[in-house]
C-alpha cells in the first residue's frame, strides 16, 4: 500500500486529503450538536441534514478507498452498499425536506376549511387542510420517519440483490458498474432534482432570512455538473479510471459545505437575529421597515392614524429619523426649520403633543448650534406616546391582524410544522397569531 501511494499520482493526494476531510467532518459534527438550537440549523430539519451529511461522508470515504486500492482491486459489497445504502442517504433527504416545504407552504397559503364547506371544495383544498388539521404529521419526525421508509426500501432492494448476485458476495472484486448502477442514479438526479427545483420555486415567494434558496440553487447546480459527470464518465468508461471516483468526492464536499457546513457556519458567525415573532411587537418594526412587507404594515399604521385624526405623531417620527442621517450642514439646517415650523411652533400646523420645556428648548435653539441629537428628546417623547396611546389600538384593528398574520404564516413556513403544532396546539386558527 505505501508503494502505491508513492506511485499512484491520486493516492498520495486523496488519501491525504480524507485524512483531513476526517477531521474538518468531526468538528462540523460537534459544533452541528453544539449549536443545534440555532435557527439556522433547527429550521433545516437538522436530523435529515444530519442524514444526509453520513452519506455524503460514506460516499466520500468509499470512493477514496476506491481510488487508494485502484478500481480493480476494490470490494464489490463495499461497492454494492455504495449504490444502495451510501448514495440513498445522501440524495434522499433532499426531496423530503423541499416536499416539507411545499406542503408547508400550500397549507399556509390556502385559507382554513370549516366543517360546512369543506364538502364542496376542490380536492386539492381539502388535502392542503388535512394537514392543517393533522399538524403532527407535518413535525420534523415525521419527515425523518419518511425518510427511512424511503431508505428502508432502499435498503431492502440492497439486501436482496447482495444474496442473489454472488459477485455482490464477500472475495469478489473490481466489478465494472452495470447498466443498472446508472439507471438508479439517472432516476435519482431527476426525482430529487425535480422536487428540490419546485421547492426553490416555492421559497422564492417569501421572505428567506435562512438562506435557504441559496443552498437549493448552489446544491441543483452541484448535482447536475458532478453527478452528470460522474455518470457520463462511468458510462463512457474513461480512463484513468479514478476520473469518476474524484468527479463523486467532488460532488460529496461540494454538498457537504453547502446544506451542512453552511446553516452550521450561520449558526456560529452569525447573531441569532432572525425574529419569527409577530411583526407588531415593536412599533420600530412598523415604523423603520427592513422591507416590502413591513412597509405595507407602515402604510395600514399611517392609513389608521389619518382615520383618527392624530397623524402628526407618525409624519414627525419620519422627519426627525431623516433629519438624523442628514451629514450637510446647510440641508441640516434647512430641515430643522422646516420641522419647527410644521411640529414644535405654537402656531404649527402638525404641533406634536409633547411637554412645554421640550417644545420652548427647541424655540430657543439657534440654528448654528444644531446637530443630529437636536430632537432626539422630543423624538423619543413622541415615540414614546405613539407606542402607548396609538400601537395598541392599531395591533387590535383587523387589517393590521390581517397583515400581520400573513407575514407569520409565510414565516411559519420557515420554522416547520413542530412550530405550527406548539403554536396551535393542533388547532391552526389564525386569530391565535397574533
Amino acid at each position: 500500500m505505501a508503494l502505491d501511494l508513492l506511485n499512484s499520482p491520486y493516492a498520495l493526494l486523496f488519501g491525504s486529503f480524507w485524512i483531513f476531510w476526517s477531521c474538518y467532518f468531526i468538528f462540523n459534527l460537534a459544533l452541528f450538536f453544539k449549536n443545534q438550537n440555532s435557527f439556522y440549523i433547527k429550521n433545516r430539519a437538522p436530523w435529515l441534514i444530519f442524514c444526509s451529511a453520513l452519506g455524503q461522508y460514506g460516499m466520500m470515504t468509499s470512493l477514496t478507498f476506491k481510488i487508494l486500492l485502484t478500481p480493480a482491486d476494490f470490494p464489490n459489497i463495499i461497492d454494492h452498499w455504495f449504490i444502495w445504502l451510501m448514495i440513498p442517504l445522501h440524495l434522499i433527504p433532499y426531496p423530503v425536506r423541499s416536499l416539507r416545504f411545499i406542503i408547508l407552504y400550500n397549507v399556509n397559503d390556502n385559507p382554513e376549511l370549516t366543517d360546512e364547506n369543506r364538502a364542496t371544495q376542490p380536492c386539492p383544498k381539502r388535502f392542503w387542510d388535512w394537514f392543517r388539521r393533522h399538524p403532527k404529521f407535518l413535525t420534523d419526525k415525521a419527515f425523518l420517519i419518511f425518510n427511512w421508509c424511503l431508505m428502508a426500501i432502499a435498503i431492502v432492494i440492497g439486501l436482496v440483490r447482495n444474496i442473489v448476485e454472488e459477485t455482490n458476495w464477500p472475495g469478489h472484486y473490481g466489478a465494472p458498474n452495470s447498466t443498472l448502477f446508472f439507471a438508479w442514479c439517472i432516476f435519482l438526479l431527476i426525482a430529487v432534482s425535480f422536487f428540490l427545483w419546485v421547492a426553490y420555486y416555492y421559497i422564492g415567494k417569501v421572505n428567506d432570512g435562512l438562506y435557504y434558496n441559496f443552498e437549493i440553487a448552489a446544491i441543483g447546480i452541484i448535482w447536475f455538473v458532478f453527478i452528470g459527470l460522474y455518470i457520463i464518465l462511468g458510462w463512457a468508461k474513461v480512463q484513468p479510471a479514478e476520473i469518476q471516483s474524484i468527479m463523486g468526492i467532488i460532488l460529496c464536499v461540494a454538498s457537504f459545505l453547502v446544506s451542512f457546513g453552511l446553516p452550521v457556519q450561520l449558526a456560529v458567525v452569525k447573531p441569532p437575529n432572525v425574529n419569527f415573532g409577530s411583526a407588531l411587537d415593536k412599533i420600530e418594526t412598523i415604523m423603520e421597515p427592513a422591507n416590502e412587507e413591513l412597509k405595507k404594515g407602515k402604510d395600514l399604521f399611517r392609513e389608521f392614524l389619518t382615520q383618527r385624526a392624530c397623524e402628526e405623531g407618525f409624519m414627525f417620527y419620519d422627519a426627525v429619523k431623516k433629519y438624523q442621517k442628514e451629514s450637510d450642514s446647510e440641508k441640516r439646517q434647512e430641515m430643522f426649520r422646516i420641522i419647527k415650523r410644521k411640529y414644535i411652533e405654537n402656531d404649527a400646523i402638525c404641533h406634536i403633543n409633547i411637554d412645554s420645556n421640550e417644545i420652548n428648548r427647541l424655540l430657543e435653539l439657534k440654528e448654528e448650534n444644531i446637530s443630529n441629537e437636536t430632537f432626539n428628546a422630543a423624538f423619543e417623547k413622541n415615540k414614546y406616546l405613539l407606542q402607548v396611546d396609538q400601537f395598541p389600538h392599531f395591533k387590535c384593528s383587523a387589517k393590521a391582524k390581517a397583515w400581520a398574520n400573513e407575514i407569520l404564516k409565510k414565516k411559519t413556513l420557515l420554522m416547520g410544522g413542530d412550530y405550527l403544532a406548539t403554536k396551535s396546539g393542533g388547532n391552526t386558527n389564525n386569530s391565535n397569531t397574533v
